[in-house]
């Protein structure tokens, strides 16, 4: 099994679902996660040997080495790991030799905007000045 770096994925901050049946449960839980995304995706054999729950359980058991409690290996792998800097999730399933994965650490936004209340007083607008309620975006100012 190897990993495809062009297919290498990372977003600062998105939101994905994980989805797994608590043991004993007959209910499958929908965890949605807020956080730093990574997609990635390997490749391996499609033989009657490497077949995606078998992949899954793979993965699963590699995770589980390194402390992760797995949530879901069969059909796809669901796992999570709590950490010091932001829990860690982890989901994929497999087919036809391609396995892909979505990483998530737990993380609010990194980015934010502050907006000014407005005022009693109408505010005028004109072509020279920002906009009365915002504050100037970077690098996005009048000249």
């Amino acid at each position: 099994m190897r990993e495809d770096a062009a297919r290498r994925k990372y977003w600062d901050f998105d939101t994905s679902q994980f989805d797994f049946l608590v043991p004993g449960g007959r209910n499958t839980t929908h965890q949605k996660i807020e956080g730093h995304l990574w997609r990635l995706a390997f490749s391996y054999t499609a033989d009657a040997k490497a077949n995606p729950d078998v992949v899954a359980e793979r993965f699963a058991a590699g995770l589980e080495k390194n402390g992760w409690k797995i949530l879901r290996s069969q059909g796809s792998l669901v796992a999570t790991k709590n950490t010091g800097t932001g829990d860690l999730w982890i989901s994929g399933y497999g087919n036809g030799g391609f396995f892909p994965l979505v990483l998530m650490q737990v993380a609010p936004p990194a980015r934010s905007i502050e907006l000014t209340p407005p005022t009693k007083d109408v505010e005028k607008l004109d072509d020279i000045r920002d906009f009365p309620f915002m504050l100037p975006i970077p690098g996005g100012g009048v000249s």
